[in-house]
């Protein structure tokens, strides 16, 4: 299976329909406690799982899953969770580990972005505007095998900025180092919009003492009001 960021849907598909169909008993694990979740409602995966799917292929196992259950109602997901041993996770949602594997699982309704009313919508594709970060905004509906993306997603993993999706969150820290992580890996540049959040967040929690948020400041500064990397060559040319 091909490595490396995917540039249609039509490749990414068939990474994730492999991922989740291999035999592999590790992975037979993942597909065995998703389809005992279908047994609530729909069940779809998204996040970080998804998202490193389209930028290095399936090679490296993800930390963790992350479910949404749409159409399943609030007593049958608490019975559910009761009996397998699932804790409530610091997001509405419930926390449970198999032999190999974390899931976090939520019904549609109780995400932290549809609870508050930021995003609407009474299906999985509304998960897709619920995201901080744009590269995240893509998701597996695994009991109808198809692949949900936003619009324009393929296109923003090539030119290697990561913007912002939604900017209410429940985590502006924990966003704001995320995406700290990211510029100091050197994997992508940070919007213009992205990097007027980090430093506006980090600023005023101890970033001061940080040396990689000071580094960060620096080629903010420099940037002026373009996409902020560690290298020039990162950016497209027509960001330069």
């Amino acid at each position: 299976m091909p490595t490396g960021t995917t540039r249609s849907r039509s490749d990414l598909k068939k990474r994730v329909d492999y991922f989740f169909g291999s035999t592999t008993s590790h992975r037979r694990e993942i597909t065995h406690t998703l389809k005992g979740l279908s047994e609530l409602g729909r069940v779809i995966v998204f996040g970080g799982a998804i998202r490193d799917m389209a930028l290095r292929g399936t090679r490296e196992p993800p930390s963790d899953i992350d479910v949404v259950l749409e159409s399943a109602g609030p007593e049958d997901v608490e019975s559910f969770m009761s009996t397998i041993g699932a804790t409530r996770n610091r997001f509405g949602g419930f926390r449970f580990s198999t032999s190999r594997w974390k899931f976090d699982v939520w019904r549609l309704e109780d995400t932290w972005a549809l609870r508050n009313h930021l995003v609407h919508g009474a299906s999985g594709e509304a998960l897709l505007k619920t995201t901080f970060f744009d590269w995240d905004a893509v998701a597996y509906d695994f009991s109808n095998r198809k692949l949900l993306v936003s619009d324009g997603y393929f296109e923003r993993l090539e030119r290697r900025i990561i913007d912002i999706n939604l900017p209410d969150n429940p985590n502006p820290i924990g966003n704001a180092r995320r995406a700290l992580r990211i510029f100091v890996s050197g994997n992508a540049a940070l919007s213009p919009r992205l990097a007027d959040f980090v430093v506006k967040t980090l600023a005023t929690e101890g970033g001061a003492e940080d040396s990689f948020f000071q580094d960060f400041l620096r080629q903010y500064e420099c940037a002026n009001g373009k996409p902020v990397c560690k290298r020039m060559e990162q950016l497209p040319l027509d960001e330069v």
